[in-house]
């Protein structure tokens, strides 16, 4: 396993609390509530579109716990929040939620095979990818320019490609090393964490392959 730690500017070090999450229960698993807590999305997007039932309570970085809710910049300066719409959709199983900083070379290699690995082969049993680079090459906040340079970079179409400028997920991946990547759950749970990059994604895909055969 190959890891870098994060050279954290005053950025990083401002590791602000996640946004809060919208609303409490619902009987619909599909229910979405209207959310104003905005990311940096641009003028036009509006309030962001939040499930109803999303975790309230029992927040945590470690496996078990629940992830909390956090609305970042597209490339194109729209907001995403992570338990939107495409959390709520029906078909969604699991999220793999990938953070990398451009100065990282094991964030470059692991990125290179996100797509051909990841996206594309788990789309159609319901897997969603987002990845959020939290660093420029100098250490820096990452601007909407090194956001698409990534994507193109690396061929990330088929993912969800957000930037943290201000650390707002730094409470999510506390230990400081790169790449680091998540598996949560439909419920929010964190059912898998993995620090650090490892040759072909091996342990994350027979985990991603381990949590869809119990479901």
């Amino acid at each position: 396993m190959r890891t870098q730690t994060v050279k954290l500017g005053l950025a990083g070090l401002m590791s602000l609390a996640a946004l809060g999450c919208g609303g409490g229960g619902s009987t619909e698993d599909a229910a979405v509530v209207q959310n104003d807590a905005g990311g940096g999305g641009g003028p036009d997007s509006g309030p962001m579109q939040l499930c109803a039932n999303v975790p309230t309570s029992g927040f945590g970085a470690s496996e078990g716990r629940k992830l909390e809710n956090f609305t970042l910049p597209q490339c194109n300066n729209e907001d995403y929040s992570f338990y939107n719409a495409d959390f709520c959709a029906p078909e969604h199983t699991l999220t793999v939620l990938s953070i990398a900083a451009e100065w990282c070379v094991p964030c470059q290699m692991e990125s290179s095979m996100l797509t051909d690995l990841i996206a594309v082969p788990y789309a159609d049993r319901g897997v969603r990818l987002v990845q959020i680079v939290i660093q420029n090459a100098s250490y820096g906040p990452p601007d909407l320019d090194l956001c698409n340079r990534w994507v193109n970079r690396f061929n990330l179409t088929h993912n969800i490609e957000l930037i943290d400028p201000a650390g707002v997920t730094a409470g999510a991946f506390p230990s400081g090393s790169l790449p680091s990547t998540l598996i949560v759950d439909e419920t929010g749970t964190i059912i898998y964490r993995e620090d650090g990059a490892t040759d072909g994604l091996v342990t994350l895909r027979a985990e991603l392959d381990r949590a869809l055969a119990s479901r």
